[in-house]
């Protein structure tokens, strides 16, 4: 048949341009039950029938017997074409409510854990979504009318790391949707359709149903020449990231010295480092940059920008960073003290996490931040010097001795502007046996730790993590 034929030739070239799968690979297919998943499904098991294939379905529990109907019609299908089937179901509205986040956001946070957890259970490398060109057409025509920057203008990605050796891929990212249904048609194959994607009133429906059909009244190949824009697009994005990792540095003085192309892309580059999700619009990453500037120029030892999705562009000591905005809520303020032994630590009922470490160690045990949290603080301590060391809350008079003279801590604390709802939880670094302050996070150093000897030979360095989204 034509229209079989066209559709293998497009997966044949999505895969070997961006080398998706080999043709014995272990494939986990999300199956929505709608055309798009049911054709990369059944175009899989019939162009290349030496692959391992599974399907999974998640009912996310929102379109009450519509969502069981579909579960059903994904779980008969794959009986009937003999594929391995994993059903999911969650109550996504409740765990949007009780993690104080959107539906949609809560609903990718359960699939893409799904995923995960079946991948490793069945030894799975590869996850297939069934994104099309008519979607990632869609994508690049929202990000432009957002003023995204080049990765959101570059559109959907054929490919990227879900998780540790676990890479999701998206073979039909050459097809556009009128070329799914009629292969379904050819096979006289039903789908679901999820009523949720026939209202305007979602932003993605209306460029879907408006704003695109418009738009190929003057262009009928829209899609094609969007999708050939997206690659070229990400072929230029990739170039610029590996120029500028190159010259890639977090320090802002030398940020600063940098033309304003490469200072934009190696904001970017400091941003995806972090860990953060999605992409900071370009309007942010000019303030951004405005904020490196200006610090430099004057010096400012400390700046923050507030940042969509819960993170903020810090400036502290004159390292840029992207970390999780602390939020203006009352925290339970409980008084701590535990012992401080090698390995990594969460403080219970705070957000932060303690991790001792021998500082020849520091790049082997922290080229992976534990997951969760991100970098607050650390410093090099001589541990001979210091003997045991325990981690506490702050007490009342507490002093460091630092630049020469001894300070009261709510002073410094003040000075380096350390919010209020953190200052009662902040993890203090002191010596075991006398509760000698040697290291408070953001603030200082003790002046008889902070400079190394040379006769010093335990060294060890003390990391402060902050959970992501406090």
């Amino acid at each position: 048949m034509q229209i079989e034929q066209f559709l293998r030739r497009k997966i044949a070239e999505a895969n070997a341009a961006d080398a998706l799968f080999k043709p014995d690979d272990r494939i986990l297919v999300a199956l929505s039950g709608g055309a798009d998943s049911v054709a990369l499904l059944l175009a899989l098991k019939k162009f290349y029938p030496s692959l391992s294939l599974t399907a999974c379905h998640v009912n996310h529990r929102l379109r009450g017997e519509e969502a069981e109907h579909d579960a059903a019609f994904a779980e008969a299908l794959c009986r009937k074409n003999g594929i391995p089937f994993e059903l999911c179901a969650a109550d996504v509205a409740a765990l949007a409510k009780e993690q104080k986040i959107s539906t949609e956001l809560a609903a990718r946070n359960v699939r893409y854990a799904f995923f995960e957890e079946i991948c490793r259970q069945r030894d799975i490398p590869l996850v297939a979504c069934a994104h099309t060109a008519s979607d990632n057409a869609e994508t690049v025509l929202f990000n432009l009318t957002r003023g995204a920057a080049l990765s959101g203008l570059a559109g959907i990605p054929p490919k990227r790391q879900l998780a540790d050796g676990i890479t999701l891929i998206r073979p039909l990212l050459r097809v556009q949707r009128e070329h799914i249904e009629a292969f379904l048609a050819a096979l006289n194959q039903s789908y679901v359709t999820d009523s949720t994607n026939l209202a305007d009133d979602y932003t993605r429906n209306f460029f879907r149903h408006k704003v695109l059909p418009l738009l190929k009244q003057v262009n009928p190949s829209l899609e094609s020449g969007l999708c050939a824009t997206s690659r070229v697009l990400r072929e230029t994005q990739i170039f610029l990231e590996k120029t500028a990792n190159n010259s890639l540095t977090d320090r802002v003085a030398e940020l600063a010295l940098q033309d304003e192309v490469l200072l934009r892309q190696s904001i970017l580059l400091l941003y995806r480092k972090s860990g953060a999700n999605g992409t900071p619009e370009y309007v942010h990453i000019n303030a951004i940059a405005a904020l490196v500037r200006e610090a430099a120029d004057n010096g400012r030892k400390r700046a923050e920008i507030c940042l969509p999705g819960g993170m903020s562009a810090c400036i502290f000591d004159g390292i840029l960073s992207f970390e999780p905005t602390v939020r203006k809520r009352k925290l339970p303020q409980k008084p701590y003290q535990y012992p401080l032994a090698d390995g990594f630590f969460p403080i219970p009922d705070t957000p932060f996490a303690v991790q001792l470490t021998d500082d020849t160690d520091f790049l082997k045990n922290h080229a992976v931040i534990p997951e969760g949290y991100t970098l607050y603080d650390s410093a090099i301590l001589a541990k001979d010097r210091c003997g045991a060391f325990c981690v506490r809350s702050r007490g009342d008079g507490d002093t460091v001795r630092c630049g020469g003279m001894t300070r009261k801590l709510k002073e410094l604390l003040n000075q380096k502007k350390i919010p209020t709802e953190l200052r009662g939880l902040l993890p203090l670094v002191c010596a075991a046996d006398t509760r000698d302050l040697l290291f408070v996070p953001r603030v200082a150093v003790c002046d008889a730790h902070a400079h190394i000897l040379g006769s010093s030979r335990k060294l060890c360095r003390v990391s402060i993590y902050i959970q992501t989204g406090v």
